[in-house]
């Protein structure tokens, strides 16, 4: 066993667990969060910046701050297309950092994971099914 790649790596465990909280913490920003809100919501077709800037009110510094936040922890990605910058969610970046998160869901407690919905908890369930599986739809 190639320790080095093996995701039960203690080491790899660890730079997961580091790149998945370099993510959290761009979207901990509630203005960051938004915007990555709108790029999830658009689909893999992205929206260019200046879109992204007149829905939501931002002086162009800020909003290019925030989405290099967002870039440089692989959550967004951009393309240059004439004189228009396009921006997209990577989607699979998304899934992997919330599937990894899913993956650990009860993974100690015996009782089936109350992310997969195929187990019900009650008042302490962790969020309905439909929630978690929506972030599992969208590929790229």
């Amino acid at each position: 066993m190639d320790w080095s790649t093996d995701p039960r790596s203690p080491t790899v465990a660890l730079m997961n667990a580091e790149w998945i909280a370099a993510r959290m913490a761009a979207l901990g920003n509630p203005m960051r969060l938004e915007i990555y809100r709108q790029l999830v919501r658009s689909g893999p077709g992205g929206l260019a910046v200046g879109v992204i800037r007149e829905r939501l009110d931002l002086p162009g510094s800020t909003l290019s701050h925030h989405l290099r936040s967002l870039r440089d922890v692989g959550l967004v990605r951009q393309e240059r297309r004439g004189t228009t910058l396009l921006c997209r969610a990577d989607f699979g970046v998304m899934n992997d950092t919330f599937d990894w998160m899913a993956r650990e869901c009860c993974i100690e407690s015996g009782d089936g994971c109350a992310s997969d919905g195929s187990e019900s908890h009650g008042s302490e369930s962790h969020g309905s099914e439909n929630t978690t599986n929506k972030s599992r739809m969208v590929r790229k």
